[in-house]
């Protein structure tokens, strides 16, 4: 009797668990145009509040930095990037969607040439290229694009009072929390919190931005053209692990076919390219960010299907600093380590409890 209970228990539970998730994300899907802006605000706050330290290291007269003016540094340098990113996009869309039908042609005749050089037999998935509408996926991704710039204004107006919030949080602790040792356990998970995930964006944004000056760099010496915007998608892409960096790499190397028209040469590029990547996503950036990024390749194969799904291209980008923040924030209480656990790599979560 108490074992048919409780296998009634377990699926009673089982069928609320899915009845929770459906709801949760039907209600993701629903509030896209209210969520996303608070979630990049978020993602945005943490990065201004980074680079605020990092400018208040800076010297300054006989002293560092002030801290009003780390901010206002902090900002402009945000506006700037996001004025470069405009930039680069508009530079080289149009000139792109213009080209694309043809390196699409010649990308097509290159491979169908390939196979009658080797005497291949053309099979039908041959013409994959010319049956792949990349125009349409280039109009989505613009579609895309245009729809997060729209929300920048609501994004810039929750990064102003995340950043109020910010400062006032921890009288906001005194308050809700009046014995002194509780208080000090709770700061303590907080700043661990706060630690872990500025040094994920910090480190990310870092290697990113190398990783796309250097691919630009290598692109642009190739002659390869939109060298500038191939860069850019490197430094997006890079935000995704593991399928962010094969896909960073694949596109650009596909304009390079046409452009070369040499295979050696092609060879050299793809091997430059992946070496950039190998390097800096495979040895500088594990000892730079330590344990911050400690996610499975599964995990982030059904973060980026679920976040895409749900949100499209910008819940793919974002699903990743989602699931880093989540997978930290659960690491340090002791009824959500499990779950912190199950998301790992390897299931090595530091003892901080």
């Amino acid at each position: 009797m108490f074992t048919e209970n409780s296998k009634y228990l377990k699926f009673i539970s089982f069928a609320a668990a899915l009845v929770v998730f459906s709801l949760i994300s039907s209600y993701l899907a629903e509030g896209v145009n209210f969520l996303i802006p608070i979630i990049l605000g978020i993602v945005c706050s943490y990065l201004i509040v980074t680079l605020v330290k990092v400018f208040e290291k800076v010297p300054f007269g006989k002293g560092k930095t002030p801290h009003f003016l780390a901010i206002i540094y902090s900002v402009l340098v945000l506006i700037f990037s996001l004025w470069l990113v405009v930039s680069i996009v508009r530079n080289n869309f149009i000139k792109l969607a213009q080209d694309l039908p043809v390196y699409q042609e010649k990308l097509q005749e290159v491979i169908d040439g390939v196979f009658v050089k080797f005497n291949i037999p053309k099979m039908e998935y041959v013409d994959i290229i010319s049956k792949f509408d990349f125009s349409d996926i280039l109009t989505k991704a613009a579609f895309e694009f245009g729809g997060m710039l729209s929300l920048w204004g609501a994004v810039s107006v929750y990064i102003l009072f995340f950043l109020i919030e910010y400062k006032v949080f921890d009288k906001k602790i005194k308050c809700l929390f009046k014995n002194q040792k509780q208080r000090d356990g709770i700061n303590q998970i907080l700043a661990r919190i706060n630690t872990d995930t500025q040094t994920y964006i910090k480190v990310q944004s870092l290697i990113s931005l190398a990783t796309g000056l250097l691919a630009y760099i290598i692109l642009l010496l190739f002659g390869v053209h939109f060298a500038a915007f191939w860069g850019l998608l490197t430094f997006v892409l890079n935000f995704i692990p593991i399928f962010g960096s094969i896909l960073a790499t694949i596109f650009p190397i596909m304009f390079a076919i046409v452009d070369l028209g040499s295979f050696p040469q092609v060879a050299i590029l793809l091997c430059l390219l992946f070496g950039v990547q190998f390097i800096l996503g495979n040895i500088i950036s594990p000892k730079m960010m330590g344990k911050t990024l400690n996610l499975s390749p599964l995990v982030i194969l059904i973060a980026l299907s679920l976040w895409g799904t749900i949100w499209g291209i910008t819940g793919a980008f974002l699903s990743i600093p989602i699931m880093v923040i989540l997978n930290i924030s659960f690491a340090q209480f002791k009824s959500t380590r499990w779950i912190s656990i199950l998301l790992s790599e390897n299931g090595n979560i530091p003892d901080h409890i």
